[in-house]
């Protein structure tokens, strides 16, 4: 690349945007180029200028000084120096120009040196060693197809009927298939090869199918006696699969070919250590170890939880059992329609009445483990010898499948290490240290085996109750070979974080300290911003919680207390809040485990703030205790996305609940496993056909965009999940958004939707994009096809415009964009010297939302780079429809790039509100989007007990600083939260307006806006 030199200072730079960033820093170079592009402009007709950033001016500095690059491109109205502007409508050439894509390359400025690359330590004996190459199952029934000279779809005629048995599996009862097939337009026009439900059934039944289910009749003897002086018995019905062929089923999945790992593997960048995938974590590395060379380890993943499966009527449950293995990639073991995790069994749900109240729990946890024992039981000689495996990639390897992790929430943890629900599963802690910053010793496998064994055979070994452990003899993992179930048993983020923590606890303790309706005013008055939840009426009304309403509120919770409460609850709440989101990390590295520990650490340090307020008299909680253990699991298993129970709650809903709805109601297990076969069947041949197609992978990825971008957890919308006892003492709320019962707060919400109605995220594209150092771009036609590119920064707008001719005065009355006029030709008259200025009379296109592609964080899924931001007037009640009240959201702006892409962070950015997002007129020939921006002062130093940058408007001669700026000096979307202050608000109007027009208050730059706004900070 030709360097480029100062024609003031003569300074060379090796780059022109260096020097562009030089001229920001150097106001006399700054006014030499001001001249020179002044004397050019009278003699020729410069071509579009780049739109430089924001100088560093004092905020109520009379007037704003911007870069000029004094630099001739063809950058986005195709003419070159020295060509006259043709001001006549080119419809054409404008639509071509609306559509493309405005590529800038930013070079890796770490002080000028490259990042470091990785470097990935291999396991030194050989790992998964192929024993030959072998045929998948679709490879075999391809071939077994060409054989018979049979079609792909078949025992289906051809792709039209394949597609109409699709739908009617899944859309239709099994009386409404019987009186489709039976209507005459089916028979006479349709004519499928099946004529009714039972010849429909009998070809889905034909399809290949997977693992196949067993039923095992189990007998129950009770301890109450009978009529007949007989003890009481009862009979239950245990479904399963075997464990085994579900490995062989996941591991030889074609689909999952590409998001296989077979081998461990340590990542390093600069001598750090970097955690993702169970494969790069040290349990694998580990169990490697202990196995003959070439083994493949197949690491087990299981889940299980009791749900209801009725509403409001009934008491039916059922208790699911999954499978899925460490082996395939979590964004793909997320994905419910990926099918990665398998349905193993369905433990019995009985209340055994045969047994006493006295004996009834113990005799349903020794239940449990006995059905958990049959299932488990082929796993023995597979863990030990192994088993051969035809893999994904067309290898067969000696599989071992080991149990690694499961994943349960509290309760289900006890009762799965057969410890008391007031003890820790994974270690010995004594009961009431458990609110001790101390880690203890995890429970040991073999002993405790032993231990069980002792009190079975009618000893009374003291660490039983030491430990204590409850009366389960016979444990399911106590044969398991290299299994250690007390290290495998998972954080949980969604019952111990959301719902726990921050729900059960720290809600609590503020409630107490703030006061009610004072924490009510403050949620109602907080500021707004796409994507975060407003609560109109504050929480308290409330009546039914999911972790999503918990997740809301650890977004603005700090910012809410800044000034209410004592400086030593507020580091206390801070580190919580930073350790929940840490904990949401999908890539971790030694540096950020080591900051996660920092923050548990200073929760400890501060908590008796809370005892010294009368809040706690201690802290032996046992979700709180938990967390000691989330950096060690992590280090050990990988990040916690991956063994999260949001995802075992979600599969409720596809393996348990819909499964119900299609039973009829009684002995509907039978029918359920049924249900699930013909379902996983017509999934699989649909899966084969993709194969066939050449398009498993897009059919994989189909909704992954979706399913990342729900910030969900997991739980069923419409029947919620049984309740428990939280450690507060206080029954937990059901679990369920049929309603929140708070009407405003769905209002707010019906907004929102009617927002996006204005919104086609589908339009093409006119996309500014920076990218990111290590490689080249490509043009594109949407920002999805961006996410796992280089690509640093790119910018969708809807094709349609919300209005098309709006008049300035329509932009200045609607918008708020006071001074629209002016600042449009002031940003002419700076950057396009050679084009007219704007007239009163002029209209402009305006957007009422763009969608930006944040910059790559390695810690945070590339599916949520995407963000949204809304500049929406209000909208008055139109028949049926209420008004809508107006959305302006925040940015923040380069305003040194220099600064921003060596230091990142806040650094050199300056946030402002957007007021209107629009396009020149079209005779100018400039369609490259503008932004009418309300700026805020540059970020100033945070205080060190909330680490929440403060800013405030910016003003100039005591009117709002506002300037137009270019779409390219968007980084982010972002959220300023009011400081409220340490008085009760008393302020109702700042409910009835947006509080970001308050003049008078400081604003709060909200670091827990999101997981991705968070990791940029930290």
């Amino acid at each position: 690349m030709p360097s480029t030199r100062c024609q003031s200072c003569g300074s060379t730079f090796q780059d022109s945007g260096r020097h562009s960033r030089h001229l920001g820093l150097k106001p006399a170079c700054q006014k030499f180029y001001d001249t020179l592009a002044s004397q050019r402009a009278q003699h020729i007709a410069v071509g579009d200028l780049v739109h430089p950033q924001l100088e560093g001016q004092q905020a109520d500095e009379p007037s704003a000084t911007h870069d000029i690059d004094p630099r001739v491109e063809d950058t986005v109205s195709g003419h070159l120096p020295g060509q006259g502007f043709n001001h006549q409508d080119d419809s054409a050439h404008i639509a071509r120009e609306l559509r493309r894509v405005i590529v800038e390359e930013v070079e890796d400025e770490e002080g000028g040196i490259a990042s470091p690359a990785w470097v990935a330590e291999t396991y030194a004996t050989p790992v998964a060693e192929g024993l030959g190459n072998g045929l998948t199952h679709f490879e075999d029934l391809r071939a077994e197809q060409e054989r018979h000279g049979l079609p792909a779809e078949a025992p289906f005629m051809d792709g039209e009927e394949w597609d109409l048995a699709k739908w009617l599996l899944g859309e239709a009862t099994q009386t409404g298939i019987d009186s489709f097939l039976k209507l005459p337009i089916t028979r006479n026009r349709t004519q499928p090869s099946f004529k009714n439900k039972d010849a429909f059934f009998k070809k889905i039944d034909a399809l290949p199918v997977g693992p196949e289910w067993i039923c095992d009749v189990i007998t129950v003897k009770g301890d109450q006696m009978g009529p007949n002086g007989q003890p009481l018995t009862e009979e239950l019905e245990l479904w399963r699969r075997d464990p085994v062929e579900c490995v062989r089923e996941l591991l030889g999945n074609p689909a999952f070919k590409n998001y296989m790992a077979y081998a461990p593997v340590r990542m390093k960048r600069g001598g750090v250590r970097f955690y993702g995938e169970m494969n790069t974590a040290e349990w694998w590395w580990n169990t490697q170890g202990k196995l003959p060379a070439g083994a493949c380890i197949a690491p087990l993943i299981l889940a299980s939880d009791k749900t209801n499966l009725t509403v409001l009527r009934g008491d039916q449950t059922a208790w699911p059992v999954y499978l899925t293995i460490g082996n395939i990639e979590k964004s793909v073991r997320r994905k419910p329609s990926a099918h990665a995790v398998l349905l193993l069994g369905y433990i019995p749900t009985s209340k055994l009445h045969c047994f006493s109240k006295k004996t009834r729990s113990d005799a349903i946890q020794r239940l449990f483990h006995t059905c958990m024992a049959m299932i488990m039981e082929p796993l023995i000689d597979a863990g030990t010898a192994g088993v051969e495996m035809m893999c994904a990639d067309g290898l067969v390897r000696l599989v071992y499948p080991i149990l690694a992790a499961y994943v349960a929430d509290h309760p289900e943890q006890c009762l799965v290490t057969c410890c008391r629900e007031n003890r820790c599963p994974r270690c010995i802690v004594p009961r009431k240290r458990r609110g001790d910053n101390r880690i203890s010793r995890l429970r040991n496998h073999p002993q405790t085996v032993d231990i069980l064994r002792k009190v079975g055979e009618g000893d009374s070994p003291p660490e039983f109750e030491k430990y204590g452990l409850r009366p389960t003899y016979e444990p399911f993992w106590a044969n398991l070979p290299h299994a250690d179930i007390f290290a495998s048993i998972t954080p949980d983020i969604l019952h111990q974080l959301h719902k726990g923590v921050i729900k059960d606890h720290l809600l609590v303790w503020v409630e107490k300290i703030v006061g009610k309706s004072a924490l009510d005013e403050r949620f109602a008055a907080m500021s707004k911003a796409h994507g975060l939840r407003h609560f109109p009426r504050g929480i308290s009304i409330l009546s039914q919680w999911t972790g999503a309403e918990a997740k809301e509120i650890e977004k603005i919770l700090l910012g809410i207390l800044v000034g209410r409460v004592s400086s030593r609850v507020l580091k206390a709440i801070r580190a919580l809040l930073d350790f929940v989101y840490y904990a949401q990390y999908e890539v971790h590295s030694d540096k950020t485990l080591s900051q996660m520990r920092q923050a548990l650490n200073t929760f400890h340090r501060n908590k008796d703030a809370l005892i010294e307020l009368g809040i706690r008299e201690h802290f032996n909680i046992p979700k709180l205790h938990s967390l000691i253990h989330y950096v060690d699991a992590i280090i050990q298993l990988g990040c916690l996305d991956g063994v999260n129970t949001e995802n075992s709650e979600r599969l409720h809903i596809d393996y348990a609940k819909k499964a119900y709805r299609a039973s009829s109601r009684r002995e509907y297990l039978s029918q359920m496993t049924t249900w699930l076969q013909r379902q996983e069947a017509v999934e699989r041949r649909q899966a084969y056909l993709a194969w066939r197609a050449g398009l498993l992978e897009e059919e994989l990825l189909a909704d992954e965009q979706g399913h990342e971008a729900r910030d969900s957890d997991g739980e069923d919308p419409v029947d919620g999940t049984q309740a428990h006892n939280n450690d507060e003492g206080r029954p937990d709320m059901i679990d369920s958004d049929e309603t929140d019962g708070d009407r405003d707060d769905n209002e707010e919400r019906e907004e929102d939707e009617r927002d996006d109605d204005n919104d086609n995220d589908n339009d093409d594209v006119a996309v500014g994009v920076r990218s990111q150092p290590d490689g080249s771009t490509e043009d594109v036609k949407a920002l999805r096809q961006l996410l796992n590119s280089n690509v640093a920064r790119a910018y969708q707008l809807p094709l349609t415009p919300n209005a098309r001719r709006a008049s300035v005065e329509t932009v200045v009355s609607s918008y708020g964009a006071v001074d629209f006029l002016v600042e449009v030709n002031e940003y002419l008259h700076d950057y396009h010297p050679a084009l007219p200025l704007i007239a009163e009379h002029s209209t402009f296109q305006l957007y009422h939302s763009l969608h930006l592609l944040l910059p790559a964080n390695i810690h945070v899924s590339n599916n949520k780079r995407i963000c949204k931001l809304r500049a929406t007037p209000a909208a008055p009640r139109k028949r049926d429809r209420k008004a809508v009240s107006a959305r302006f959201d925040c940015g923040l702006f380069i305003l040194d790039e220099e600064s921003y892409q060596t230091h990142g962070g806040l650094t050199g950015l300056r946030p402002g509100q957007v007021r209107a997002i629009f396009r020149l007129p079209d005779w100018m020939n400039m369609p490259e989007p503008l932004l009418y921006v309300n700026w805020f002062r540059p970020f100033r130093t945070p205080d060190t007990i909330s680490a929440l940058p403060p800013t405030s408007h910016s003003t100039r001669i005591h009117r709002r600083n506002a300037s137009v700026v270019s779409i390219r000096d968007l980084v982010r979307t972002c959220h300023l939260m009011p400081k409220f202050g340490s008085e009760d608000l008393g302020r109702t109007e700042w409910m009835e307006k947006d509080v970001l027009d308050e003049g008078s208050l400081t604003f709060l730059y909200n670091r827990y806006y999101d997981v991705h706004t968070f990791a940029a900070l930290s």
